[in-house]
This record gives C-alpha cells, structure tokens and sequence, in this order.
C-alpha cells in the first residue's frame, strides 16, 4: 500500500473518530514519506484526539532522552514522532523533531515542529528563532521576518533575530521589487509598487505619516481586492494599534474575523483585544475608588465582575474550541478561581497540572482551591509537591512556596511540620519576612 492509500485510510479512521489507529497508519506513512507536510499536520490532529481526556502522558520508559539515541536524523524523526504519538503537546519532543527534520534535510518536518513549539510555548524565543530560520531555508520571507519578530518582541536585546528580521526586510524588498529576474526596466517600474507594499508590510514600526499613509492604502485595498480582505484587515487592525486606535482596530479585526470565521488565532487576538478594553475599565474604576477614598465600592465591584464574566466567555470558548490548550485552561482555571467557582476551577487545574510548564503554579492554585474549601490537609499536601521542585532555598520562588507550605501546616495544626519548613528558610535567609518571629512563637 503507497503513501496516499495509507494517508486514506488514516483520514478514513479519524472521521469515525477512531484516533488511534488513524495515529498507527500515520506512524507507518510517514517512514515512507519524512516530508509530506499533509501527512504530518494529519498525524498531530490525530494524536491531539487521541490524547483528549485520557490526560497527559508522563514519560516513561526511555523517554525523550530516548531521541537522540540514534545519529541518524531520519531515524530520529520517527523516533520523534512515535514519542509525540503519545506526548502531542510536548514542546521539546517537537523542537527536537524540527532538529532532526533539519539535520535529515526534511525542511517541511523542521519547519512544523519548530512552528508546533512555538504555539505551545509563545513565550520561547529559541522556539521563534528556529521556526524564522527553517521557513527562511524553504524561501518563505514574509512568514520567516514575522517569526524572528517574534522573538525581537520576546527578547528586545536579541542581536541575532534584530539583524536577521532587517537581513529579511531587506530580502524580502528586493525580491519583489524585480531586481533578481527582471529584464528590463519596464519590468522594475511594474514591481516597484509591490516592493513598496512589501517593505511596509514586514517593517516592525512606522513612523505616524507612514502608519497614515499606510492605512489610506490598505483600505483602498479592501475595496480593490474583497478576495483577500480579510488578511489585508488584519494588517490595517495591526497599523491601527500601533497609533494607538484600539477601537478602529477591534473594528476591522471584527470584519477580518467575520470574513475568516475558522481562523482560531484570529478569533483569540479579537478576544484579547475585547478582554483588554474592560480591564483597562476595571484599572480605571479601581483607580478612582482609591481617590475617592469613599467607602461605597458598588462601581469598582461591578467593573470587576464584567471582567470576570467577559475572561470566563471567552477562554471559556477557547478551551472549548481547543480542549488540549493547557495554557488557555489554565487561564479559564485563574478566573474561575477568582469568581468563586471553586470547584470548577479544581477541575481546570487538575488537567493543566500536566503541564510541566505550568505544573508548579497549578499545584499552587489547586493548593489555593483547596485551602478555599477548608480542605487543608490535601492544600498542604499540593503545595508541597509544588515545592519538591526547588531542592534548596538557592531562588526566591523556592523560599516563597516553602514559607506558604509552613503556613498551612501552622493552619493544620502541624507544629512540627510548618518549624522544618521555615528552618528551611531561616538557615539561608535569616531576614526573609517574618519567618524568625514564626520559628519563635513555634518554639
């Protein structure tokens, strides 16, 4: 049986909904065909499903270090891709599979990885970085420029991804202004509107007339070419907050999202911008009950509560949408938390605790959760596995959790149990907030 008989059957199972075996033929596919990006993103939705509700895999057995057993790249990419078999949201079983995809000259597989990374962890600026680099490689200007800024956005003082994302601008400038296969200067004439379009659409900031002139354009655009208005509003969104316009952005990114009502990320920048007008009411309440110095707090708590019901709808939605997103349920689990809905943010954390980037902060809040339901013997026990994770008192993290960990065992009743803990801190730190008067009154 060839590839593309293979790939039917795989996509056959996933539609009945028979994940793991879509999974198994994906698996065996792919040893024939290491570059086939359809095969690829068909196998992570396939794996995605498959994980859904059964939790997150731990590793077992060999593990990840596992991966690198073999020098051979090609055989380290199905190794890769039998560990994200069972480990679909594994940021480093990915960025290691966009290695090997890499090293085997596979450039559809390292570029997928790399951009996999990236999502689950938008934070990592590495993950950026080797994305820009592998979609640089396959000679995708625009989309590498965008990722390495990226990574100037995470990390200002990044030389490497300042002067690539500039080397980029200037490629990408010159290649569609029509130097490279031109053959006369009719032909650079024609171009040189496309080379203009194309500056201003990689550029990270323009000036206030260059954002001005820039929005007359792209909405002549919109009217010109309706085909491609909705990617064309999401650049005139973007220009837009960069002059500080945040309802004309939400405006046309409302129009770009209802134009691409399947695009997910769309839906969630519209949804980060709707999230961060209300907070900005909330500040702005908050501010003026502090200055007020009245007593009567009915506007502040009801600025409050819009907030939290608008941050319930909408990460609400996105975990919907996207069940296997532990960085969304953790938001949704954060505002539960602080709605009052206990129970139903136990629920959240209990999934987003198999996170190993979230695991410290979700025993924290399932500890928080707890203690909210005088169930202190099982806070405690949370937050002391939160606290297994820093063998010494070497960071003000670790000394912070031990100190709440002596907190609810003095809480408990456990004398002796909250003293270990803050002899902890006091043989390191003897000035750390009041663990010295505690360690007294405990004596």
């Amino acid at each position: 049986m060839g590839v593309a008989e293979l790939k039917a059957k795989a996509r056959d199972s996933f539609k009945r909904k028979n994940y793991d075996h879509a999974v198994e033929i994906y698996l065996e596919a792919f040893q024939y065909a290491l570059d086939d990006l359809d095969l690829i993103e068909g196998f992570h939705q396939a794996a995605s499903k498959a994980r859904e509700g059964k939790g997150k895999g731990m590793f077992g057995g060999l593990g990840r270090a596992a991966l690198g057993a073999t020098r051979d790249p090609e055989k380290r990419l199905v190794a890769c891709l039998r560990h994200l078999a069972k480990h679909p949201e594994d940021k480093g079983g990915w960025m290691e599979f966009g290695s090997s995809g890499e090293d085997a000259k596979q450039l559809n597989a390292a570029m997928y990885g790399f951009k996999v990374a990236a999502r689950l962890d938008p934070e990592d600026n590495q993950a950026w970085k080797r994305l820009g680099s592998a979609l640089y490689r396959q000679g995708k200007i625009k989309e590498a420029s965008e990722a390495y800024g990226e990574a100037v956005r995470i990390d200002p003082k990044d030389q490497e991804a300042i002067k690539m994302r500039k080397n980029l601008a200037a490629e990408g400038a010159l290649k569609m202004s029509g130097y490279e296969t031109a053959k006369s200067s009719r032909d650079l004439i024609k171009n040189k509107e496309a080379a203009g379009q194309s500056e201003r659409d990689i550029r990270l900031q323009l000036t206030d007339q260059d954002a001005t002139d820039e929005v007359a354009r792209l909405r002549a655009d919109i009217v010109k070419n309706p085909a491609t208005a909705a990617r064309t509003l999401i650049r005139l969104s973007d220009v837009l907050l960069q002059k500080g316009d945040l309802p004309a952005a939400m405006v046309e990114l409302d129009l770009a999202v209802k134009a691409d009502p399947s695009n997910y990320d769309l839906a969630t920048k519209l949804g980060d911008l709707k999230l961060s007008v209300i907070q900005q009411a909330f500040e702005k309440a908050k501010a003026a009950f502090t200055a007020s110095g009245e007593t009567d707090d009915t506007a502040l708590r009801a600025a409050r509560a819009r907030l939290l019901d608008s941050r319930l709808v909408e990460y609400g939605r996105r975990v919907r949408e996207h069940p296997t997103d532990l960085a969304e349920r953790y938001k949704l689990g954060a505002t539960l938390l602080m709605a009052g809905k206990t129970n139903e943010a136990v629920g959240e954390f209990q999934k987003t605790v198999q996170d190993p980037r979230r695991k410290v902060d979700s025993l924290l809040r399932l500890g928080e959760c707890f203690e909210k339901m005088n169930m202190l013997d099982l806070a405690a026990k949370k937050v002391q596995e939160a606290a297994e994770s820093f063998p010494n008192m070497a960071t003000d993290r670790a000394k912070e959790i031990t100190y709440r960990l002596g907190e609810l065992h003095e809480r408990r009743g456990a004398k002796d149990d909250a003293k270990r803990e803050y002899m902890k801190i006091y043989e390191v730190d003897i000035g750390y907030l009041d663990v010295a008067e505690r360690l007294q009154k405990l004596a």
